[in-house]
């Protein structure tokens, strides 16, 4: 395996045990594979140009395997030679940001505490909290705990800003923040009050509302309330003739604004809370899901909007609707994979039923679509891959073990995947090559010196 002299350097003084990354936004970085957000880039679970393997197990195609240290479920990102995750160490109180080289799994750095949980803070179990994805760029991280706080963080790992924003977001943090050019959009779609806890957040003034940040400060550009009910969902960025949106679906609707004034665009409401899955847009439709107690899947189009400033219903499905897991498009069909493991492939067009099959299994994380193979991830830690197409054409069904509720990332010939312990680097290896990839475990010893 070639090592470059910024590699040879980084080795070097990770063996000595310091902090030893310095910035790297090179023009390379910018031209090397990157999986940015939630999804990905774009923000639709889409892969375009990649090509990560389609089997694996716990003895084949694993480039890497580590121990990531606490807990979390917000999913990797990718960005030159890096891959970046948040978690909740010291029994989920303190929230930190990881970094790992993407070559080797080495753990970079486990950030200092950004953020701490109060001890009388309780949300759902399941989710913890670090659930929401990052945000990178060439130079800063941006990482999202809900009410616990929002930062942007250099390649460094050096907090750059902070900012706390109070509200009750009930389960726990959920939505991933999207960035567009210069303003970071947050959606706090939270309850009236305590919940879970009897925790009291002083400062809270609207339980629903968006927010635009000043990247580069994190300076409040813009706050706009809405009524609504708690909610999930991770705001999408979509291009509407040459004009950007930031679609923003919350409890009892869907909003639409200007991402660099604030400005309400267009609400359409709907009945159902809980909404988790970020919206995809496709060929002028935009694909929203509704959340509880009945999903259904909404085909909009914001391009023609009526004099209340509701955009046309194209078309709504309402059986085998996820409550949770993302819409994945590819060609003509969306795909969707209910909580329940029951997958359907649906026209966009006409949102007519094209087949169905029962994957089995609970599911979390989105689907991700490589050219067309798409690929989806059960709570148990099977994914499921299979061909796009007019009919199901299973190609494998790949197993690891734990529980596994974030999305995966691709990039290049790679997949990052998270299960509740360890992150794992998958691709197509060549058994025969001279210089073998072997898989990377730390010692506890090296994760303890990380925390130092």
């Amino acid at each position: 395996m070639r090592i470059d002299r910024r590699d040879w350097l980084w080795h070097l003084l990770a063996a000595g045990g310091g902090l030893i990354w310095p910035a790297l936004a090179t023009a390379a970085d910018d031209l090397a594979p990157a999986w940015n957000q939630f999804r990905g880039p774009g923000g639709m679970g889409q892969a375009d140009g990649t090509n990560p393997p389609i089997t694996w197990s716990e003895g084949e195609n694993v480039v890497w395997k580590v121990p990531i240290p606490g807990k979390g479920w917000s999913s990797p990102v990718v960005r030159g030679n890096s891959v970046w995750l948040t978690t909740a160490t010291q029994a989920g109180r303190s929230l930190r940001a990881v970094c790992l080289d993407a070559e080797t799994g080495k753990l970079r750095f486990l950030s200092s505490e950004l953020f701490a949980v109060d001890p009388g803070a309780k949300g759902l179990a399941k989710a913890g909290q670090a659930a929401p994805t990052p945000v990178v760029t060439a130079d800063r991280v941006y990482v999202h705990f809900g009410a616990f706080g929002t930062a942007c963080l250099n390649h460094q790992g050096e907090m750059l800003w902070s900012r706390v924003i109070p509200y009750y977001h009930h389960h726990g943090p959920g939505s991933s923040p999207e960035l567009i050019k210069d303003v970071l959009v947050v959606v706090c779609d939270g309850f009236t009050g305590p919940f879970f806890d009897k925790l009291e957040r002083e400062g809270v003034d609207a339980p629903q509302f968006v927010l635009g940040l000043d990247a580069q400060t994190g300076e409040i550009r813009w706050k706009v309330a809405r009524e609504g009910k708690h909610s999930y969902a991770t705001p999408l960025a979509i291009d509407v003739d040459g004009e950007f949106q930031v679609v923003c679906p919350g409890g009892d609707g869907v909003w639409a604004y200007h991402p660099q004034t604030g400005e309400e665009l267009w609400h359409y409401p709907f009945v159902g809370h809980s909404v988790v899955p970020r919206p995809v847009w496709v060929d002028g439709r935009l694909l929203v899901c509704t959340g509880y107690h009945e999903a259904s899947l909404l085909a909009l189009d914001p391009r023609e909007l009526s004099a209340d400033r509701e955009p046309k219903l194209l078309w709504k499905l309402s059986k085998g609707v996820p409550f949770v897991p993302s819409p994945v498009v590819v060609e003509d069909l969306v795909y969707l994979v209910t909580d329940e493991g029951v997958l359907s492939a649906v026209e966009t067009e006409t949102g007519k039923l094209k087949w169905k099959q029962r994957l089995g299994g609970m599911f979390s994380a989105s689907p991700v679509a490589c050219g067309k193979r798409i690929y989806a991830t059960s709570e148990s830690g099977t994914t499921h891959v299979w061909r796009a197409g007019a009919a199901f054409r299973r190609l494998a069904e790949n197993i690891l073990p734990g529980q596994v509720l974030a999305s995966p990332a691709v990039a290049g010939d790679r997949l990052y995947l998270r299960t509740e312990t360890h992150l794992y680097c998958l691709a197509t290896l060549d058994h025969d090559a001279s210089s073998p990839k072997v898989p990377v475990k730390l010692t506890s010893d090296e994760v303890e010196s990380s925390r130092r």
